[in-house]
């Protein structure tokens, strides 16, 4: 669900050996004072980041032995960001703009990626429904007229479907609120000045003029003094539009009803609508270029295959499956997939494109999700369900914060002993975005790919383990708090009991990438060992 309700805070009320340790202590410096914080080391600087500079220290004398291959399934990427040109994927058994599938994969001129959402012309699509609100019209619609339910349908759950429901339309309700005090207050400003309002000043300043009434000034003060400001209104006058045209919409479908299962779409994944793709990519692949304040975890040792199947709204299942096919046959190594929703119609699709990924040694990086919920109490897809191979090779990824206290996990980020398996940093995360810009961005969305980076950084180097080791590594070498942690979304003022972190996920801490090395190093040191200790009893055997 790639929407302001799922990509922001929520809105509504809603061993490593001892030596070894000591040694990689010693030898670390300050790290270079532009670093992001999210890879930064908190020994050294204080930042609860996943101390890149120091993996990279540790990994000089180790030479990278492959490119790794990331497939980005988000809203596409903009590959012609100086910071990611060299690193996307090109296909090169397909001839450019021939109209013709060269390679026979079922996707012609898939050169750079692919992507599958597109209208009944073909063309880029940005919008979708909620597939709560088109499901419950559906099985609404059909139980009215007491007409068949087809069996998919029958199979949903529909109490979460219901409360799925309310909750957009608890946003829907709050983005009108806003809206219609927007309406208040915006446009008498322009009846009488001819012009839009910039700020509150502006129209506190014409109250008169504008015959704002005592009580309408009373409120206007208030929202002031609390900091609210128009362009917070403008945002959900928008958000309003959005959720009666599309998003609420169930009748809402621009694509084309006669669309194939399979090879559908176009090879426009070079999206430069949305820059949610290309700061996921850039925190990935990122080239550090001259006088650039960011870069990659894994630069200069990946290709990004960009697959374009995430628009604003909720993302369909067939789209979801047939983009991990896709990656899969890409040949790549890692998905990374920051994007999710709580009703999925065909879950069983998806998870069966997980076994694809599974059989062929993929690692699957997800994003748990942003709004503060424990999802071991509500499904959120996608996910393995019951699928133990697949489980041991998709890493599920809560959000971090920069501060190394009580609040280190972020307000908005979901969590679940069971279901999230480690945290990352997630907050204001610089990376790159549309016409060569580097901004901030916060979610999951963001902390999935710092994972998904450092394990591309392993692959890189280690590409003896296969993506089960990987996630093993990078379960096992955490940064764990030594206190206890709030749960997302507590104000500071309430009295809650702070828990374990290990209460909020599996592993029970942060991806720290210079303790992934360590750990691959040291699961290497314990091969050789007992590959050594093996051949000397071969050796010492009496021949027969």
């Amino acid at each position: 669900m790639n929407t302001p309700m799922n990509t922001s805070p929520k809105l509504t009320s809603s061993a490593m050996a001892v030596v070894a340790l000591l040694i990689s202590f010693s030898g670390w410096s300050q790290s270079d004072p532009v670093t992001p914080w999210h890879l930064s080391a908190y020994e050294v600087d204080g930042i609860p980041g996943i101390a890149l500079p120091q993996a990279l220290a540790l990994l000089n004398d180790r030479h990278p032995q492959t490119t790794v291959k990331v497939a980005i399934l988000d809203g596409g990427i903009d590959y012609d960001h100086d910071a990611l040109a060299s690193s996307i994927y090109t296909n090169a058994l397909e001839i450019p703009g021939n109209g013709i599938d060269d390679d026979g994969n079922g996707y012609a001129d898939d050169v750079h990626g692919w992507n599958f959402v597109v209208d009944s012309l073909g063309e880029n699509i940005h919008m979708a429904r909620y597939e709560a609100v088109y499901i419950k019209h559906l099985h609404d619609s059909l139980t009215r007229s007491k007409l068949p339910m087809p069996q998919w349908l029958e199979d949903i759950d529909m109490e979460l479907v219901e409360d799925e429901f309310r909750n957009i339309k608890e946003y829907g309700d709050d983005c009108w609120f806003w809206t219609s005090i927007y309406l208040e207050y915006a446009m008498p400003f322009t009846d009488v000045t001819g012009d839009y309002p910039d700020n509150f000043e502006e129209i506190w300043f014409h109250r008169k003029s504008i015959e704002l009434d005592r009580g309408q000034r009373k409120f206007l003060k208030i929202l002031m003094e609390d900091g609210i400001t128009l362009d917070d209104l403008t945002y959900y006058l928008e958000q309003n539009w959005n959720m009666d045209e599309y998003w609420m919409n169930p009748h809402f479908n621009p694509r084309a009803a006669d669309e194939p299962e399979t090879g559908y779409g176009n090879p426009l994944a070079d999206e430069k609508y949305d820059d949610h793709g290309t700061h996921v990519a850039g925190i990935i692949g990122a080239d550090r270029l001259p006088g650039s304040e960011s870069y990659g975890i894994a630069a200069g040792l990946v290709e990004l295959i960009p697959i374009r199947m995430v628009v604003s709204g909720d993302e369909l299942d067939k789209d979801v499956a047939n983009a991990i096919r896709y990656a899969v046959d890409a040949g790549a190594d890692i998905i990374n997939m920051s994007f999710g929703k709580y009703v999925s119609t065909h879950p069983d699709s998806v998870r069966a494109a997980f076994q694809y990924a599974a059989e062929h040694d993929v690692l699957l990086v997800h994003a748990a999700g942003n709004e503060a919920t424990n999802i071991d109490n509500w499904p959120f897809y996608p996910n393995p369900g019951r699928l133990r191979n697949v489980d041991s090779i998709f890493v599920n990824v809560g959000a971090s914060s920069s501060s190394y206290d009580a609040t280190l996990l972020a307000e908005f980020s979901n969590y679940g002993k069971r279901q999230v398996d480690l945290f990352a940093p997630g907050i204001d995360i610089l990376s790159t975005g549309l016409e060569g810009a580097y901004i901030r961005n916060s979610g999951t969305s963001m902390a999935a790919p710092v994972v998904a980076g450092v394990a591309a950084l392993l692959m890189a180097h280690y590409p003896e383990f296969s993506a089960a080791e990987i996630k093993g590594i990078l379960m096992a070498s955490v940064q764990k708090p030594d206190f206890k942690v709030l749960p997302p979304d507590v104000p500071l003022d309430e009295f809650i009991m702070a828990l374990p972190m290990k209460r909020f996920c599996k592993s029970g801490g942060i991806v720290n990438a210079r303790q992934a090395v360590l750990e691959a190093e040291s699961i290497l040191a314990e091969r050789e060992a007992d590959l050594a200790a093996k051949e000397a009893v071969l050796i010492n055997e009496p021949f027969e």
